[in-house]
């Protein structure tokens, strides 16, 4: 005689059911739009043109491992016969997003995947990257994922020419840089004193005549010192100590024509080459050296300092203010300090490192442009000590 088995739904354990099936349908609704897209996206099914038909949304893909600019652009990896996925940069993206219909989308989508994404130059969005009414233009990271977008650019080809003096001819593309990163830390040029420099002192302002202020070149003595506007004080130069080592700058100080020291010009592509951080009240000034007259122990500079009329007397290079001086060829003997010589024509610059001694491995190094924004510079892999 066969039994028969009879089960029965214990009364709480329907409940329990009952209540989250209850918190599905309520939560799911309230998923934002772009985050169901993304994860949807994880799945990697390839999608049409308006990928999520049911909320009219288009979304892209952008990948700086494993993307190529070639293609679609909807899928976030590249498939099995890697004959599609997602694009590789900023740039092609802006492209597709700018030739989608946005008749009846309602939203654009960019996701970018974790990864480094160089950029040539600064990026400028204009109205053929903006949205019409019914249609928004949105770019985010991929869920989970951080993208980082870098102005950098890789520097390789390094020689060693001694101990740890590492050297490199840059591309004529490259543009005058001022910072350099080796594996993700920022490396110093050279400045007196040491690795971090030596601070010194300014002696005191210059301060001129009315009649001299007026003269061609003295532009920046324009600040009355007296009530009586027969004295002005000068912004763009200022007296240093006695035995102060900006006297003797070495090779790349370069003095301009027609230069208020009275020295003989020196190479073009050097003027203002050195510079100095001259430590105010309130701020900081980063200044390029025209020339210094050392008879008269005056550091002429390119251009003023901060300066205003209501604050003169705490403004400029006052006495006993800091100052260091950096980008001294002649100081370069750190280990981790670097010079770039550019007084020849681009093509021909020479990048110079002073590694720091420990085991060899492959050296990652960046140069960022003096404006901060546009990269400049070449692409560099080589061999150096694993700390730079």
């Amino acid at each position: 005689m066969m039994s028969t088995i009879k089960i029965i739904p214990h009364p709480a354990l329907l409940a329990c059911v009952l209540i989250v099936l209850t918190v599905l349908i309520i939560l799911l609704p309230a998923t934002p739009l772009t985050t169901r897209a993304e994860v949807g996206a994880q799945t990697g099914a390839q999608r049409a043109t308006n990928d999520f038909a049911w909320d009219r949304s288009v979304v892209l893909y952008v990948s700086a491992t494993d993307g190529n600019d070639q293609w679609s652009g909807r899928l976030p990896f590249p498939n099995s016969g890697r004959t599609d996925g997602p694009l590789a940069s900023l740039d092609e993206a802006r492209q597709a997003v700018r030739a989608i219909d946005k008749t009846n989308v309602t939203q654009v989508l960019v996701l970018f995947r974790g990864g480094t994404y160089y950029l040539s130059d600064t990026v400028t969005f204009t109205e053929e990257d903006s949205g019409i009414a019914n249609t928004e233009i949105v770019y985010r990271n991929f869920f989970g994922e951080t993208p980082i977008f870098s102005g950098g650019v890789r520097v390789q080809n390094w020689i060693n020419v001694g101990d740890n003096k590492w050297t490199t001819t840059l591309p004529s593309s490259t543009q005058l840089f001022e910072n350099l990163f080796y594996n993700g830390e920022r490396r110093l040029r050279p400045r007196l004193g040491g690795y971090l420099g030596q601070p010194y002192y300014i002696a005191k302002p210059v301060i001129l005549s009315a009649a001299d202020a007026s003269l061609k070149g003295n532009e920046n003595c324009s600040i009355p010192i007296d009530d009586a506007k027969t004295m002005y004080e000068c912004f763009d130069r200022f007296y240093y100590m006695k035995d102060d080592p900006i006297a003797n700058l070495g090779q790349n100080v370069a003095p301009p024509p027609h230069n208020l020291c009275g020295e003989p010009h020196g190479n073009q592509n050097l003027f203002g080459d050195i510079e100095i951080l001259n430590f105010q009240q309130f701020n900081t000034s980063k200044l390029r050296v025209s020339c210094v007259d050392t008879t008269n122990r005056i550091v002429y500079l390119t251009g003023a300092t901060t300066s205003s009329r209501g604050n003169y007397r705490q403004d400029g290079f006052q006495n006993g203010r800091r100052y260091l001086v950096e980008n001294v060829e002649d100081a370069l003997s750190e280990p981790g300090q670097w010079f770039l010589d550019h007084s020849t024509a681009p093509g021909a610059w020479t990048l110079t490192y002073l590694a720091k001694p420990v085991r060899i491995r492959i050296l990652t190094m960046w140069l960022f442009h003096r404006q901060g924004r546009r990269c400049c510079g070449a692409t560099i892999c080589g061999m150096l000590p694993s700390r730079g």
